[in-house]
């Protein structure tokens, strides 16, 4: 039998901080399970390479972010 170890960055109260906004976030950009999983764990990462849980979450945002626009933009590409 075999056993893997994961190590979770920072304190339990920084991992839940970014684990709640993360789904925040989700729900209110109306996003799926898989989309706040990849999200969540795109920020996970960035916080075991380092960054702080204020970054990963601004990272988790932009994951999230609807990525369409329809509006118009001045002086824009025709």
């Amino acid at each position: 039998m075999s056993a893997a170890v994961i190590t979770l960055p920072g304190n339990a109260r920084e991992l839940n901080a970014v684990r709640e906004a993360t789904c925040d976030m989700a729900r209110r950009f109306g996003r799926d399970e898989q989309a706040r999983q990849r999200a969540f764990f795109h920020a996970l990462q960035l916080m075991r390479d380092g960054a702080s849980s204020a970054w990963a979450i601004r990272a988790a945002r932009q994951d999230l972010r609807p990525r369409t626009f329809s509006g118009f933009v001045p002086g824009g590409a025709a």
